[in-house]
């Protein structure tokens, strides 16, 4: 079939309409296709040993792969079949289309079509972003199977829009770089914050702060400020209490879904677990679904306040969002309405210190559980001043902000890199290299 078909077939505007200077072809005409195999695992003297054997697993997460979970010996290399630096390896069975550029020798196992490139045809972190812009075709090719499989004839076979000129690929693959480098710093400040924050955390529940904001002295450094509690030595300024006696504890519910008067129409946010699972932020104000007053009205839903800690207690048990308008709950929830005594995003802060302490507090046999009862009893630690509750918040919240600042910015430039991609590997907007001529 010729390359021109091949596009056509794949239903690609990007395939069909390519500069001048521009060409299209098949990944087994820019380079060496080397499929990976597994040496035997009955035999260990092939494992355990210096040389990276890279695997999906090991796939994904950054441009360059500098290392592996598992690791071939020397006479494991031997039977394998060894890659040279540079090589662009791309999964090509069950996740297709991660893709990464090797830095060391090293082997693949078969889920892998490694491509050593020909530097005289293509740029290999040319050829790293083409793949990401065009792993689509995987999955086109690989259809509905149960595991998606592309085999090395059907990879040699994808169709790639390539600039002729080798100085126009390397720019392009530049421009690209230079968004992940910012990417790649900012996950790595991320990091650290977050490090920072859980050895903060460690520190602000167990000492506490002094009035100037600095951290209490140790118990090591001066224990006579301390004393002895069920929850371990902690400020004589603190007390032990139980949730119970610092909030009002409210369930949630579920009004009939047999009747459409209970939903239709309905203004009042309704949360469930999945409101507030798996998403970023700390706080919620919209639901999924809303009830009506009648539903209301006519199940065991309750309306808790702004403030309130929304923290899932079935199934999923632990996470937390703060309200910041009047809603409802399922009971998939025991929700804290914290009194003055405590203010609320402390509160929240410090049980998510204790999550796998409230965690371990589940029971049942279709799904775990957290009852209310034992809500109650949960026991937390209150600072008597609220000024230090405050104190603690602030700390905490000023970090997490500034997490929350440098994600959207990875958010911003994903965005901006894949503008650039479609722009760039497309050829739609051309880069300038050396030797050209303006029109």
């Amino acid at each position: 079939m010729k390359i021109e078909e091949q596009a056509k077939q794949l239903n690609s505007r990007d395939l069909k309409s390519i500069p001048n200077g521009w060409r299209l072809m098949n990944i087994g005409d820019i380079g060496n296709i080397v499929t990976g195999s597994t040496p035997s695992t009955n035999n260990e003297k092939f494992y355990n040993g210096e040389w990276l054997f890279i695997s999906p697993s090991d796939i994904g997460f950054k441009k360059y792969i500098v290392d592996s979970i598992k690791k071939l010996s020397d006479e494991g290399i031997k039977v394998s079949r060894k890659l040279p630096v540079g090589t662009v390896a791309v999964t090509c069975i069950g996740e297709l289309g991660k893709v990464g550029i090797l830095q060391k020798e090293c082997a693949t196992n078969q889920q892998i079509n490694a491509v050593i490139c020909d530097s005289d045809i293509i740029d290999n972190e040319y050829f790293y972003y083409a793949m990401q812009q065009y792993k689509g075709q995987l999955n086109i090719i690989a259809g509905l199977q149960v595991v998606p499989i592309v085999n090395k004839t059907q990879f040699s076979r994808i169709v790639l829009p390539v600039p002729t000129n080798l100085s126009e690929q390397k720019k392009i693959a530049e421009v690209l770089a230079s968004i992940d480098n910012v990417i790649e710093t900012t996950k790595k400040l991320i990091n650290k914050y977050k490090k920072v924050k859980q050895g903060l955390m460690q520190d602000l529940f167990t000492r506490g702060v002094l009035p100037d904001g600095r951290l209490r002295p140790s118990f090591k450094e001066e224990p006579q400020i301390y004393k002895c509690t069920d929850l371990g030595y902690v400020p004589k300024e603190w007390n032990v209490k139980t949730l119970g006696q610092v909030c009002n504890i409210v369930s949630g519910g579920t009004p009939d879904r047999a009747c459409p008067e209970y939903w239709e129409g309905g203004t009042i946010p309704w949360a469930t677990p999945t409101d507030i699972t798996g998403n970023n932020g700390r706080v919620i104000n919209k639901t999924k679904e809303y009830i009506t007053k009648k539903g209301l009205r006519n199940s065991s839903a309750k309306i808790v306040p702004p403030g309130s800690l929304l923290m899932t207690s079935r199934a999923t048990i632990g996470e937390i969002k703060i309200n910041e308008v009047e809603m409802c709950t399922n009971q998939g929830f025991k929700t804290l309405v914290p009194y003055e005594e405590i203010d609320s995003w402390f509160l929240y802060y410090q049980m998510r210190f204790f999550k796998q302490k409230y965690e371990a507090l589940g029971s049942g046999s279709t799904f775990l559980e957290v009852s209310k009862k034992d809500t109650d009893k949960f026991a937390i630690l209150v600072p008597n001043k609220i000024e230090e509750q405050r104190q603690i918040r602030d700390v905490l919240l000023n970090i997490d902000s500034a997490i929350e600042k440098n994600e959207q910015m990875i958010m911003k430039f994903n965005e901006i890199k894949l503008g650039l991609m479609q722009d760039l590997l497309t050829g739609k907007v051309r880069v300038k290299v050396e030797g050209d001529r303006d029109e």
